[in-house]
């Protein structure tokens, strides 16, 4: 048997891994963030996701995903100061790499990979496909002013506000002129056709404001404000249950699900957090007053 110890090795392809090692492979279950973050080895997550996005990925195959997991975590605008700031800027010219580093200089393999323009193109357009579920897109830090998609019905069009090298994080999302207080769309609806306007700025420690949808491992099927301390979201469960996280910078006094008050949810006051968990698929509903 060989011990544990001999299993945890710099080399990128130790016995028992595959490509990595246990500082790659400890973060990547990526279809069950919240289950990953909350388990006992996983202590100041996003503060460890960050370090490892800016000094030790090498942008393998399911490292592309790193920064996007902060998301869960509720810090979002760190995954989109990652994305756009150090990540996006590696690929200049259009040139794909694996084995680059985040880090001046970029000691790394510099192989020619072109699997990375796929995720180069979802995260210099803001739209990136999530695992958790699959067929839903996050919203995040576009590098480009305005993108159209065609896709065969109506348009799909990107176009950002207030765009600059120090605006780079995302502070309003309107759909079709209509705010939509939520990082996350399902494919389906950008299928459909929309035009996605998205006004950026500079804080670091502001979101989408006082009350929006931060992250769900369920389909947001629509998200809306009612009034600025009303929020709707609709969300379908993949399969059994779903776990939605929404940013209230106070307690709601309040959540209903379909109607009804709802007294299972828990609010953690530190990271201004409602924790939502839903059955099949419902009306989400948080009143702050």
């Amino acid at each position: 048997m060989v011990p544990v110890t001999a299993l945890i090795t710099p080399n990128p392809d130790p016995q028992g891994l595959f490509e990595g090692t246990s500082r790659d492979w400890m973060f990547f279950v990526p279809h069950d963030p919240y289950g990953l973050i909350a388990l006992p080895g996983q202590k100041d997550f996003a503060a460890r996701m960050i370090d490892y996005c800016l000094n030790d990925t090498w942008f393998n195959d399911n490292q592309y995903v790193a920064p996007y997991l902060l998301y869960y975590a509720g810090v979002q605008n760190q995954g989109q100061r990652i994305i756009r700031n150090v990540w996006v800027p590696l690929f200049q010219d259009g040139v794909m790499y694996e084995g680059v580093k985040p880090k001046i200089p970029h000691n790394g393999w510099q192989t020619h990979y072109t699997g990375n323009s796929g995720w180069l193109m979802c995260s210099m357009l803001g739209l990136f496909p999530l695992q958790a579920p699959a067929g839903q897109f996050l919203i995040s830090s576009p590098s480009l002013t305005k993108a159209t998609i065609h896709t065969g019905k109506k348009d799909l069009i990107l176009q950002t506000s207030r765009h600059s090298d120090g605006d780079i994080y995302v502070r309003k999302v309107r759909i079709d002129g209509k705010i939509y207080p939520c990082y996350v769309i399902p494919a389906r609806r950008l299928a459909s056709g929309a035009r996605i306007e998205l006004e950026m700025g500079s804080d670091l420690t502001q979101g989408l404001g006082p009350l929006y949808v931060s992250s769900s491992d369920g389909w947001v099927l629509d998200a809306e404000l009612s009034s600025d301390s009303h929020l709707k979201c609709t969300v379908e469960a993949p399969v059994l249950e779903a776990t939605t996280k929404i940013c209230s910078r106070t307690r709601p006094v309040k959540v209903m699900i379909n109607g009804q008050e709802y007294q299972d949810w828990g609010y953690n006051a530190t990271e201004h957090t409602t924790t939502v968990r839903i059955a099949d698929k419902a009306q989400i509903e948080v009143l702050l007053e």
